[in-house]
């Protein structure tokens, strides 16, 4: 997701003491350690330029069955300051955000031949305050059709440091669980302040 909003403008970079200085290959290493990982889940990315050094997704992770939903990935951007983030997160907030981010998703559901007349709903979302001044923002995806059923797509964003953190959490039909989201988003954001010092 957060590749996605890199690719649209909407998102980018951080400065943190642990990592004063940016290198693609050393912000690679932290945005790896940063990621979801086993064992936190239950059983788009732009490449690195300009202020971002490193764009890296997690794997995603789903429970066993035919849908594979619900499911979960991370995406963690490095930048070259700490100051990008938080303005980018900032743009989150704003009234063209919903439109692009719908835009860029028509976009995509276009490239990957979802069938015609599913509908993608955009909303702005809220997540969790983690921390009381960690910079954050969201949108809530809804896709909808007589071939896609209903899917629901949660995706969160925070700023820690140079990194942005983007948090996915998808489910048929309703909202993914928000104890599991929850749980989810504190352990990665957790290794994200330990390992940039904020």
């Amino acid at each position: 997701m957060v590749g996605l909003l890199v690719a649209t403008g909407a998102l980018m970079s951080a400065v943190g003491t642990a990592a004063a200085t940016a290198s693609t290959a050393g912000d690679r290493a932290l945005a790896n350690q940063i990621n979801m990982r086993r064992p936190d889940p239950f059983g788009l990315g732009a490449g690195p330029g300009g202020d971002v050094t490193a764009d890296v997704p997690s794997p995603t992770f789903a429970v066993n069955g035919p849908s594979q939903l619900p499911s979960t990935s991370s995406e963690v951007v490095m930048t070259t300051t700490a100051v990008q983030p938080t303005a980018d997160l900032r743009a989150l907030g704003t009234p063209s955000a919903v439109p692009c981010v719908k835009e860029a998703f028509e976009a995509i559901l276009a490239s990957e031949h979802v069938p015609a007349g599913t509908k993608i709903t955009v909303e702005p979302l809220t997540p969790p305050a983690l921390t009381p001044s960690l910079p954050r923002g969201g949108f809530r995806i809804s896709l909808s059709g007589p071939s896609v059923g209903d899917i629901n797509d949660e995706g969160s964003f925070y700023s820690v440091g140079r990194a942005e953190l983007a948090l996915s959490f998808t489910a048929p039909d309703t909202s993914f669980r928000s104890d599991w989201a929850l749980s989810i988003s504190r352990k990665v954001v957790a290794r994200a302040e330990t390992l940039l010092g904020s």
